[in-house]
């Protein structure tokens, strides 16, 4: 029985995506989205999730399971929006 448990936990632990945490100065819009997804070697991602407390965009690869959470200091802009594809 445990065996199993633990076969299943490692099957989920394998497949979490891996993210990079990225800091940007100012509000958060497109223009910076997309460098930072030059900067991380993506063409186009979608975002995902936007928290605007705490003024943070969550973007996932449409071509593998990285992810980039970027973060700012000013805000999100209301020109982003969840299930946003973006392109570089």
């Amino acid at each position: 029985m445990w065996r199993l448990i633990l076969g299943v936990a490692g099957v989920l632990l394998a497949g979490t995506a891996v993210a990079t945490v990225c800091y940007v100065i100012g509000k958060i819009n497109k223009q910076k989205i997309q460098e930072q997804m030059i900067k991380e070697g993506f063409s186009n991602m979608m975002v995902t999730s936007i928290n605007k407390s705490s003024n943070e965009v969550k973007l996932s690869d449409l071509d593998s399971d990285m992810e980039i959470i970027i973060k700012g200091d000013d805000g999100v802009s209301n020109e982003i929006y969840e299930d946003q594809v973006i392109y570089a």
